[in-house]
């Protein structure tokens, strides 16, 4: 990588990936470092051109000292940072991973790149019900939904302005203070209002 002018050069970070001392830039990513050392991380949301944004969660790696599974992609690499790629907390993370997306999506026109890994990582996403089923067109509407859609102009606007009345808070009436009988009457502090009234 060559520096720009007027830049100051990016210092290279030691760290330990699957076992294997590696040196990478200031601000390479887990993920990057791994594609130079040809250590296969699977991703499904992470593209070069775009900034990262950890959806999939597919591409975790475990890092020491770490209490939970970092995403690859977006992770910086640190000096003296010690990185797993394939331990089985890994592969039990991409493992469900898998498994929930293929339970709830129609995976059928998937890369081959995405196959290999469901069968790499073992995938069985019946343990979470029925795989998606392909559609083609919008979701059907069930007869309920027909129902509740039909409902008449008049009972619409009847709901409508019960509603607005119920949400209304009552009228305040404003406090009248109430005419003195006697003029003693009306100096004692017990008969004159507590607060002007609005």
């Amino acid at each position: 990588m060559t520096d720009q002018p007027g830049r100051a050069p990016r210092r290279d970070v030691e760290l330990t990936i699957d076992g294997t001392a590696v040196r990478a830039p200031e601000g390479t990513t887990i993920l990057q470092a791994c594609r130079v050392m040809e250590i296969d991380t699977p991703t499904l949301c992470y593209l070069e051109n775009l900034t990262p944004v950890n959806v999939c969660r597919v591409c975790v790696v475990e890092v020491e000292g770490s209490r939970v599974l970092v995403p690859a992609c977006s992770r910086a690499v640190e000096p003296k940072m010690v990185v797993h790629t394939d331990t089985e907390r890994v592969r039990l993370s991409r493992r469900l991973v898998l498994e929930f997306l293929a339970s709830s999506v129609d995976l059928s026109l998937v890369s081959d790149e995405v196959k290999g890994q469901m069968k790499r990582y073992e995938a069985r996403p019946e343990r979470f019900g029925p795989k998606g089923r392909p559609r083609l067109g919008p979701p059907p509407r069930s007869p309920s939904r027909l129902r509740s859609t039909t409902i008449s102009t008049s009972a619409t606007t009847r709901s409508a302005s019960s509603a607005t009345s119920a949400s209304r808070p009552a009228a305040r009436t404003p406090r009248t203070p109430t005419p003195s009988r006697s003029p003693a009457a009306a100096s004692t502090p017990a008969s004159r209002p507590s607060r002007p009234v609005p």
